[in-house]
């Protein structure tokens, strides 16, 4: 009772040529070239939806996948393609246009933690594993949607974790795991996204030059608490990687001598 009547419609699933299609109905948005390349990007047919269409007036409308069809053109040199559709019949033009609405609400795009966690679960993207494996050999556990963030030991910056291995790769982003292990034994604030991030650059920036004993020598001691409030005091730069990263330098070369690192996180 009171539902919209197209639920009850007849459909069928066919399989068509993108030239029997008609895009561009009112209530649809024009086709977005980003969307279109992402698809192109990760195209994987296993994943792809039927293209919803509706007949009538002895014609194919397309309610949804106009941009999965411009897709399909691309990727076959601009000719027309054959697509699976699911297609309505017995639908107004209104309909579609309330059907469109519908779709295109619930189209929520995955939070970045559930899509990490959905990969874990996957056990089939690489670097999802490869840090998992470094993790997990430090002790620590990688809660993919945050939950545990109040526990030692626990990672949830999964974006910051992601980054950093991305741009540093597995030997010296495990060189970061091991620095923040060492220094703060699993505090869960040395493991934030502040923290691993400050880290990376620095280490990154003086992968070749610093002494890694030395460091967790000049580290010792310093609380998770002194390094906020020191970065929080750093001015002339917005990225708090880059505060983070000053407040390490700065005490690494304090009475530093001859180990003194000269300062290339401001050139």
């Amino acid at each position: 009772d009171g539902l919209p009547c197209y639920y009850t419609a007849k459909y069928e699933y066919r399989k068509m040529s993108t030239a029997q299609l008609q895009s561009n109905q009112g209530y649809q948005r024009p086709v977005d070239p980003r969307h279109v390349q992402e698809i192109i990007d990760n195209f994987d047919p296993l994943y792809l939806d039927e293209i919803v269409v509706s007949y009538r007036d002895g014609r194919y409308f397309v309610i949804d996948g106009q941009n999965r069809i411009a897709a399909f053109r691309h990727m076959n040199r601009g000719k027309d393609s054959i697509v699976n559709c699911k297609v309505h019949h017995g639908l107004s033009y209104e309909q579609e246009a309330d059907m469109f609405v519908h779709f295109d609400s619930i189209k929520k795009k995955l939070r970045y933690c559930d899509t990490i966690r959905a990969k874990a679960e996957a056990q089939n993207d690489p670097t999802v594993q490869d840090i998992n494996r470094i993790l997990h050999e430090h002790g620590l556990t990688w809660s993919y949607t945050g939950s545990g963030a109040h526990r030692e030991y626990t990672v949830t910056a999964s974006k910051a974790l992601v980054d950093c291995y991305t741009d540093l790769g597995p030997l010296l982003f495990e060189r970061v795991v091991v620095v923040l292990v060492k220094t703060w034994n699993g505090r869960r604030e040395s493991l934030s996204a502040a923290f691993l991030k400050g880290m990376a650059l620095f280490l990154n920036t003086y992968a070749t030059d610093l002494d890694e004993i030395y460091l967790l020598k000049k580290l010792d001691g310093m609380t998770t608490a002194e390094v906020k409030s020191l970065a929080r005091a750093e001015v002339g730069d917005n990225k708090v990687e880059v505060k983070y990263a000053r407040v390490f330098l700065k005490r690494y070369n304090y009475r530093a001598g001859k180990m003194k690192l000269r300062n290339l996180l401001d050139d």
